[in-house]
């Protein structure tokens, strides 16, 4: 029988997207005067692909190298060509693409509250509930955090987590088709957006959902459905990533390349080691204690850079010290001008002398001004954060609840989650287990910062508080007496126990916990400084433990009431949403507020120095000069290369051969190796080093190689150390290439001569693009200074050659006698056919969403 549709019913979900349209914009209010945030690694990435992202723009076409960072590397994660997928409108929609920066933080916060909404509706909960659950989920401090870093995509996957096991759920749940769709279209946003380390954790928690339902199939008896949704699960889960493969391809084929595949130099049984280095991966691990941060937000201080304020104990011990030092300084100068004066009377002198007592006091206020507005707070274990994963006190009272009155494999698979991802997020302090899944979990050893595991315990934590309302309210009203008393039972003691927990660190903290950071070293030089920062974070602690157990208050207060029939229900839910609100929305303030906003022009500005203006005067009519900056760590900034291709940048995913060469050398400062790579100029903190060959000696250094040379010799090595043990001293006369290379090189004996010649480069038409000429007497290997990778292509006079690696990490090419046209190009051929598969896929997926649509309808008009 069909009926109407129910218009009515869809009344509290608009109400719920007006009431996630107004707090997302509210929060982001300054974007609506045409503010943005500057985005400090969003900001750094612009030197990604510079080069590659400036011939696009002026040609319309893609390269599919670049040489901005690292001497070179492909396009992968720099700035490559996008494929069509068919979840890309959709991605506009549940992100308001309508406003111009709303991809970037209003649509990921919105899409966040969005999702979990949907979440908390599929598992049974009412929209009021569903609304306050969304809240307290959204406004966590890590989904702050992040946007205010730069980590777009890793917001944007995060954002898709709730739906996503909201519709694996109803797949359990016996609403196949509903489940199959949400999780479809969940599922292939969540690729699209492309942050492989989440959607990892989003699949591990999948995993456990599905074996906490197969024990429950199994005892309940209804095992052929559950392999039947399983089923269906398995093929949404192909049809999410199908339209995707021009992402996924190309990135699991760099993979193996880069240093998530692992180091030759690192041998296991045999063979390559696979994965990342374990220590480097573990770097970013949480600590035990530290875990007190989602009951506590200010436990271990917060932010490795935050603003305690001018009205704090560290703000006056600053300015105190640096008064006292600098009142020490004229009181030296005034001695030295008079021989005969005293110190006390060199004191007198300038206590009295307002002019420089007034000097004194405002520097003394501008140094300690500018300390407390980024002191380093925090001292846990990590080796520096932007602030906690705070989940909120009142839900980690309402998990603790949840376990109590929650019933069924909801509870279990969100208990499991919790755990084990928050095993997961102690990393190295946990090195029984996370060592064995590093050396065993599939794909475990791909990723760093298990931290960002937590993304997992604060959903899972989340929906368990929110369920535990919704289970807690239906008891306390039961007829059943045996429930009520549970429920009871289960407010008694979890919020006695979360409760307790804060106010003893609200009571005792500061005598429970020492304060002291292994980044301390700087700062404990001053005694008086150190003894005030400790001090502070003591302060942080106490002041936050006492505001999380008056919100536990709160909460349990206001379940108690309740309780005993002094609260209707809508009212109850409303009620403990505007606590989730309060409780929420300050501590994620506290790391992106209001003055974090600027003027758009700033959020992106990156401004030429005169180092750097000098570069280009220096650098003439080279196109391809090289630059390594040693102002700052030169691996771990990407400024330098929006402005000079550089040997240094950024990025946890370069090539582990140039890992290797970062490591052994070019950290070490070899200048051979550095001037192999065609490295022009030095900025140092005196300015410009010219490393130009006729220059460098003035700078004590061998000169750069240039674009290309021929060499007199071949030394043939056997494996990847060998070869990069060669290298170290390193000249133009010889090429050292591995073994595995001589089937590329017949009769390798005859490039060994002395033979002259000459080899320029000729033309850079883009970065993956450069010929050069060549004359030779006699044949010779050509050594290009730039890096080898399988996607270059060579010919010479227009007929396609093999290159071969030379020198651990560089291009070279034997050449024949005589004068030669050298052409190389770059063509990722991997990435050019799995974009022709996105097409067709996403043609395909986007039938089978709209035929399910349309079935999904058909269903429900028949229901009515």
């Amino acid at each position: 029988m069909t009926g109407k549709f129910d218009w009515k019913g869809l009344v509290p979900h608009i109400v719920a997207i007006l009431v996630f349209l107004i707090l997302t914009l509210v929060y982001f209010s300054p974007v609506l005067e045409g503010k943005d945030i500057r985005q400090a690694d969003a900001v750094g990435s612009m030197g990604w692909g510079k080069d590659a992202r400036d011939y696009h723009e002026e040609t319309g076409e893609y390269s599919y190298w670049s040489n901005s960072m690292f001497s070179g590397m492909p396009c992968n994660y720099t700035f490559s060509p996008q494929p069509a997928n068919a979840f890309e409108k959709l991605s506009r929609v549940v992100t308001l693409n309508i406003f111009g920066a709303s991809y970037r933080h209003i649509g990921c916060i919105f899409a966040t509250f969005l999702g979990f909404y949907i979440l908390m509706l599929a598992l049974g909960c009412r929209s009021w509930l569903s609304i306050a659950g969304a809240i307290v989920y959204t406004l966590g401090s890590y989904n702050f955090i992040i946007i205010n870093a730069g980590h777009m995509n890793k917001s944007l996957v995060i954002a898709t987590m709730a739906p996503l096991i909201g519709g694996i759920v109803l797949c359990y749940r016996r609403k196949l088709l509903a489940g199959a769709l949400l999780t479809l279209l969940a599922a292939g946003l969540n690729i699209y957006w492309s942050h492989q380390q989440v959607s990892y954790y989003v699949l591990l928690t999948a995993v456990i959902i599905a074996l906490v339902y197969l024990v429950y199939a199994f005892r309940e008896k209804w095992l052929p459905y559950y392999f039947k949704a399983t089923g269906v699960l398995a093929v949404v889960a192909l049809l999410a990533a199908a339209p995707a493969v021009g992402i996924l391809l190309p990135t699991n084929d760099y993979a193996k390349e880069s240093m998530r595949g692992g180091s030759e130099l690192k041998v296991k049984d045999g063979e390559k080691a696979s994965g990342l280095d374990a220590d480097y991966a573990f770097a970013w691990s949480y600590g035990k204690a530290e875990s007190l941060t989602l009951l506590i937000p200010g436990f271990y201080g917060s932010s490795s850079h935050y603003d305690v304020g001018e009205d704090s104990r560290l703000y006056s011990a600053y300015r105190n010290y640096v008064s006292k030092a600098m009142t020490s300084q004229y009181v030296d100068a005034v001695m030295q001008h008079n021989p005969g004066a005293g110190e006390a009377e060199a004191l007198q002198f300038i206590n009295a002398n307002m002019e420089i007592r007034g000097e004194i006091n405002r520097e003394a206020a501008r140094q300690a001004a500018s300390f407390a507005s980024a002191a380093p707070t925090y001292w846990g274990d990590q080796p520096f954060t932007e602030g906690p994963v705070y989940a909120g006190a009142i839900v980690c009272f309402l998990f603790m609840l949840g376990l109590f009155v929650v019933r069924g494999p909801e509870k279990w698979w969100l208990l499991a989650a919790t755990v084990f991802t928050l095993l997961l997020a102690w990393g190295r302090n946990l090195p029984g287990i996370n060592n064995f899944l590093f050396e065993y979990l599939p794909f475990y050893n791909m990723f760093r910062a298990p931290s960002m595991s937590l993304v997992i315990t604060t959903m899972a934590m989340a929906t368990l508080a929110v369920l535990a309302v919704k289970e807690y309210m239906r008891m306390v009203l039961s007829s059943n007496a045996g429930e009520k008393k549970l429920a009871m039972k289960g407010l008694y003691i979890s919020s006695g126990i979360v409760g307790a927990l804060a106010l003893v660190f609200a009571l005792s903290g500061g005598s429970l916990m020492n304060f002291v950071s292994a980044n301390d070293a700087a700062v404990a030089q001053v005694p008086e400084i150190f003894e005030a920062l400790k001090a502070e974070r003591a302060s942080m602690l106490a002041a936050d433990a006492w505001r999380s157990f008056l919100f536990i208050a709160a909460a349990a207060a206001l379940l108690f009431a309740y309780s005993y029939g002094k609260l209707k229900a809508t009212l109850a839910v409303l009620a403990m949403g505007v606590l989730f609100l309060f409780d929420m929305w300050p501590v994620s303030k506290r790391f992106l507020s209001d003055d974090d906003f600027m003027s758009k022009e700033r959020t992106t500005e990156i401004r030429f120095t005169d180092v750097d203006r000098q570069i280009k005067e220096l650098a003439g009519d080279d196109p391809h000069y090289r630059v390594f900056n040693l102002v700052d760590n030169p691996f771990n900034e990407a400024f330098t290369s929006y402005k000079h291709n550089s040997i240094g940048g950024y990025s946890p995913a370069k090539l582990a051969r140039y890992q290797d060469l970062i490591d052994r050398y070019l950290s070490k400062m070899n200048w051979n190796v550095i001037s192999m790579l065609n490295t022009r100029f030095i900025i140092t903190g005196d300015g410009v080093a010219d490393n130009t060959p006729g220059m460098a000696q003035q700078h004590g250094l061998p000169g750069a190689f240039g674009h290309c040379w021929l060499v007199d010799s071949v030394v043939w090595v056997s494996g990847a150390n060998e070869e990069i043990a060669a290298i170290e001293n390193v000249d133009k006369s010889t090429a050292y290439v591995d073994e595995a290379w001589l089937d590329k090189m017949p009769d390798a004996a005859q490039y060994c001569n002395g033979a002259s010649g000459e080899i320029v480069l000729d033309e850079y038409r883009n970065p993956g693009n450069i010929t050069y000429r060549s004359s030779c007497e006699a044949p010779k290997l050509a050594v290009f200074s730039e890096i080898y990778y399988k996607t270059w292509k060579a010919y010479i006079d227009g007929k396609e050659v093999s290159p071969v690696r030379a020198n651990y990490v560089l291009r070279a090419l034997p050449l024949p006698a005589g004068d030669h046209t050298i052409e190389f190009k770059c063509v990722d051929e991997v990435m050019i056919k799995s974009h022709e598969w996105s097409f067709y896929l996403s043609i395909l997926v986007g039938l089978v969403c709209m035929a399910m649509i349309v079935v999904y309808i058909v269903n429900y008009n028949k229901a009515k």
